[in-house]
């Protein structure tokens, strides 16, 4: 093709686009995706829960926690902090203590963690039972099921997982309850749970997974945001465990670590209801 041809075809293709009306590239693919027999990658059409959102009674407390990349450890920091909870929880007044509530159904491990599974009370979930812990995983894309219900007077805790890259809606812009960030105390780590730190992001917490401080070269990329909420003292560290690392996340008992550093997200998180659980925070040890 020479040069004449060349500005012919562009000017013609030009043309083109211009009598279609300005089609933009999401219109394009998506007539691609229905021309193809595929469903809509914009699921404008039925309404979806925003993760993390639970239909909560007026003495529910909720708080969620969100996976900076995949494989961060996400649901096993969720699973600590809702034994955390539910290890100072009193039956004595009745109330069901805690349920985790697993929203990303690509990377949630909570039927792993489940002990025993039972009977659902809400379609399209799935339920189970882990000591004092009541679990709630979907059964089906996030999108089409109902919001769960937390607990009557007790805590919901969220499993976010990693929210818009699971293809899950994203987070309420309008949050019920504290947010803890979980990464792996690797470069590739902080890189990612930076970019989560945006402005648009409140961030009560981060978990730092692997490690029982900053690595060297770990803190030499440590970016302003995860600087500045280390000074603050809202850094957690959660050291390696082997268990974990092999088999991950089963129906057994969580390592003294692992459920220390548990108690010292509560204790960030509400300082004055949790005091004596503030250790293995910031540049300290768990």
């Amino acid at each position: 093709m020479n040069v004449a041809e060349t500005d012919t075809y562009e000017n013609r293709t030009a043309g083109s686009l211009g009598d279609a009306g300005g089609v933009t590239v999401a219109e394009l693919v998506g007539a691609l995706r229905r021309q193809q027999g595929l469903r809509d990658s914009v699921r404008a059409t039925q309404p979806v829960p925003a993760l993390g959102v639970v239909r909560k009674p007026p003495n529910c407390r909720q708080l969620e926690v969100m996976g900076a990349h995949s494989a961060a450890g996400t649901t096993t920091v969720a699973v600590a902090v809702a034994e955390a909870l539910a290890a100072r929880h009193d039956p004595a007044d009745g109330a069901e203590a805690v349920t985790l509530i697993g929203g990303a159904a690509l990377s949630s491990g909570l039927a792993g963690a489940s002990r025993c599974e039972v009977a659902s009370p809400a379609p399209g979930w799935r339920a189970g039972r882990r000591g004092a812990v009541d679990l709630r995983w979907p059964a089906k894309p996030i999108e089409t099921c109902e919001a769960p219900e937390g607990p009557v007077n007790g805590w919901a805790v969220a499993d976010v997982g990693l929210n818009v890259l699971d293809g899950a809606p994203p987070r309420s812009e309008t949050p019920s309850g504290p947010l803890v960030l979980v990464c792996r105390a690797t470069v590739p780590g902080v890189r990612a749970a930076e970019l989560r730190l945006g402005p648009a992001t409140r961030v009560d917490a981060v978990v730092v997974v692997g490690a029982r401080r900053w690595p060297r070269e770990v803190r030499a990329c440590l970016g302003p945001s995860l600087r500045d909420l280390d000074s603050a003292g809202q850094v957690v560290f959660v050291p390696a465990d082997r268990q974990l690392l092999l088999g991950g996340l089963d129906g057994r008992p969580l390592s003294g670590c692992v459920a220390r550093a548990a108690g010292a997200v509560l204790g960030v998180l509400w300082p004055e209801e949790f005091r004596s659980l503030r250790m293995g925070r910031g540049r300290g040890r768990v």
